[in-house]
């Protein structure tokens, strides 16, 4: 399938018009318009278009849309092909892990920390990331724990995207190595050391009630 094509030439569900080009215009109708049959390159609903003839032609072969992402196309053909596979060993593990970390104020302009986070799925590592935050943290353990919540949010999508494959995955583990930060986490109550922190980050706490995510301590060297 030819995608820039697809790309130019998707088909518009909605009538649009668009004026004379210089160059074509017709001197005997110059105030007229013309109407679209397809989508344009620049077209605000090119990209509509185009996923829906990419959908379509996909569907067609046999995929099928996520559920959580229907940009992720997704084909079943192990019963015709009993011969190939994955084979997973009876003694490895399948467990969805996820660590964060974080330095605290290492940006000597803006004083801002880093987070650092890392999933395993099995023993195999698939995912990693390493961000400035984006506010000033007071503390450690207030930098560990935003850096906890950006962990918390990966490991939740990995999730959702596993559920896809048929994967079930329940009370995702998630190490952290400060204590103070694991605290917060637990601790549904708002103290004055913690009020301060924007709204978003309590993310991570809400999932830990709810039993999707469990926070539990690392040692540092580990």
């Amino acid at each position: 399938m030819d995608v820039k094509s697809a790309f130019l030439n998707g088909k518009l569900e909605e009538e649009v018009y668009v004026a004379q080009p210089p160059g074509f215009e017709d001197p005997k109708h110059p105030d007229k318009f013309f109407g679209l049959n397809k989508a344009l390159y620049g077209l605000k609903q090119a990209p509509r278009a185009w996923y829906d003839t990419l959908q379509e032609f996909l569907m067609k072969k046999g995929l099928k849309p996520g559920s959580l992402d229907p940009t992720i196309f997704t084909k079943s053909y192990d019963a015709h092909t009993p011969t190939l596979g994955l084979w997973y060993p009876k003694g490895s593990t399948f467990d969805l892990i996820g660590y964060s970390d974080s330095d605290y104020a290492g940006d000597h302009v803006d004083r801002k920390s880093t987070s650092g986070t890392c999933h395993f799925l099995g023993r195999s590592l698939v995912c990693w990331s390493s961000k400035k935050q984006n506010c000033v943290s007071l503390s450690t353990a207030e930098a560990e724990y935003i850096a906890a919540g950006s962990c918390c949010a990966q490991l939740l999508w990995m999730k959702q995207t596993l559920k896809n494959y048929g994967v079930n995955m329940k009370n995702l583990p998630l190490y952290c190595d400060n204590e103070s930060a694991i605290k917060i986490a637990h601790n549904p109550v708002q103290h004055s050391k913690t009020k301060h922190i924007q709204i978003r980050h309590h993310f991570l706490r809400d999932h830990v009630w709810k039993g999707d995510i469990s926070i539990e301590h690392v040692r540092t060297e580990e």
